[in-house]
């Protein structure tokens, strides 16, 4: 009965600047050892939710007497950027067998969920360099996977998917011809 009295309130994303400006006073204040490259993190992990800077910076600071950048993305579970970059990589430029056996090695030993290198993917691909139809092709295709594993698919399967999605796209930019 109360919250069909109470206004809820919802407010957009802030602007980094914005984040920025406010973490610092706050890690100033605070007198905490942060490094540039975890300030970074923290802005780019936020998605401009201050809350979010603050509960991940009030959990590095408790685990840890420096901060740097590996220490918030163990605080968040999150992949590293390098080890996206390396999924990235490895499903450019490795086969189907050696991808797959590689990265899921990696979400083995390092607890990556796929759903979260997914999302680095995501932003990564829209970077390259693309044909329009293998751009759309491939999201298409990610957020299917996406999808899939929101709704409880097996994460082998879908990693599975998600190179050979790759594989597909790797496959539709090499000329009819082979090239020569």
């Amino acid at each position: 009965a109360l919250q069909s009295r109470c206004t809820r309130f919802r407010f957009g994303p802030l602007m980094p600047e914005q984040i920025r400006g406010r973490m610092n006073m706050i890690i100033d204040e605070e007198k905490l050892d942060v490094t540039e490259d975890a300030r970074d993190a923290l802005l780019s992990l936020s998605n401009g939710d201050m809350r979010r800077v603050l509960n991940v910076l009030q959990a590095a600071a408790m685990a840890f007497d420096k901060i740097d950048a590996p220490s918030i993305y163990l605080c968040t579970g999150n992949p590293f950027p390098d080890d996206v970059r390396s999924v990235l990589d490895l499903m450019l430029n490795e086969s189907f067998d050696v991808a797959f056996t590689q990265i899921l090695d990696m979400c083995v030993t390092k607890g990556y969920a796929l759903g979260d290198i997914l999302h680095g993917i995501t932003e990564l691909v829209l970077t390259m360099d693309l044909p329009d139809p293998v751009l759309a092709s491939l999201l298409d295709e990610m957020s299917t996977i996406e999808w899939r594993l929101a709704s409880g698919c097996s994460e082998k399967t879908q990693l599975g998917a998600l190179i050979g999605s790759f594989t597909v796209a790797r496959a539709s930019m090499v000329p009819a011809d082979g090239g020569a």
